[in-house]
């Protein structure tokens, strides 16, 4: 992959030029030769090819859509984001993010092949188009990545957004070459609080956080902030029940009391002090007598 795009000239004497020539550029080459050439044409001939795959990387790393879903791309997203944060930072408004992968999507791709993948990754882009709002932005950010902009929605209202959308993917069953291919969604949803130094980078972050808390759940679910902080909170404790009467009543020995008396509970160790200081009598007396 690293070399596929880069030119090739094909040098050549072979004697039926057009031929050669016709069938080079079929096999890819970019550019055709034959002897006897002047150096100084060559060279420039490969300035010009390389030059050229140069700007095609330059624009391609500057265009902001993805060319498989038609959907936007890291670059559009993160400045739609930027944007949006810096509004509801200055107008109180909320702003929420949405990611979403495909499950198991290695699994299908090494299943299936990658024009059956393809396929999946631009019907889940075609389900996303078809839910979100004119204001809304959507994004492919990864292999199976996705994140949908929500201006305006609070917590509440992404979450209803992404259940609809891990209810409309698997429904969507897509036919490829005669094979059913069916397709779920892992779904995080953030709400960030807006401040002036809150980053793109920060709040996908936080949402990818949310994200891995719904792939760990099994997947096929959308998990928000609020579920993820209450998936992880511990259990409270149980609280030590009362002493009963019978408890209370029941004989307790020294070390038992010496125990009680180091916890605190001194109202549970003075009904059983008569018969404590009967038991340590005769060795008091004997520590008197010596």
């Amino acid at each position: 992959p690293g070399i596929a795009g880069l030119p090739v000239i094909i040098v050549t004497g072979a004697e039926n030029d057009e031929s050669a020539r016709e069938k080079a550029l079929d096999m890819g080459a970019t550019d055709f030769i034959t002897k006897p050439f002047n150096s100084t044409d060559l060279m420039a001939r490969a300035r010009a090819h390389a030059n050229y795959q140069r700007e095609r990387r330059v624009l391609a790393e500057q265009s902001t859509v993805d060319p498989l879903t038609g959907l936007g791309n890291q670059l559009y997203f993160n400045g739609r984001l930027k944007q949006e944060l810096a509004f509801a930072a200055r107008q109180g408004h909320s702003v929420s993010v949405v990611r979403a992968d495909v499950d198991a999507f290695n699994k299908i791709f090494i299943k299936v092949g990658k024009d059956a993948a393809d396929a999946i990754l631009q019907e889940v882009a075609k389900a996303i188009s078809g839910l979100i709002r004119k204001e809304d932005s959507a994004a492919r950010i990864g292999l199976s990545q996705f994140a949908i902009l929500l201006p305006t929605a609070d917590a509440a209202g992404a979450a209803i957004f992404a259940n609809r959308l891990c209810r409309m993917v698997p429904e969507a069953t897509i036919d490829f070459k005669g094979h059913r291919l069916g397709v779920t969604l892992s779904l995080g949803v953030t709400c960030p609080e807006p401040h002036p130094g809150q980053t793109p980078r920060s709040v996908i972050e936080e949402a990818n956080v949310v994200l891995k808390s719904a792939i760990d759940a099994g997947g096929n679910r959308v998990m928000t902030e609020a579920e993820m902080r209450e998936a992880r909170a511990p259990l409270p404790s149980s609280p030590t029940p009362p002493e009963s009467a019978a408890q209370r009543s029941a004989p307790i020995n020294v070390e038992q009391a010496l125990a009680l008396l180091a916890e605190g509970k001194d109202d549970v160790v003075k009904p059983h002090l008569a018969a404590l200081k009967a038991r340590l009598m005769p060795l008091l007396k004997m520590m008197q007598g010596s």
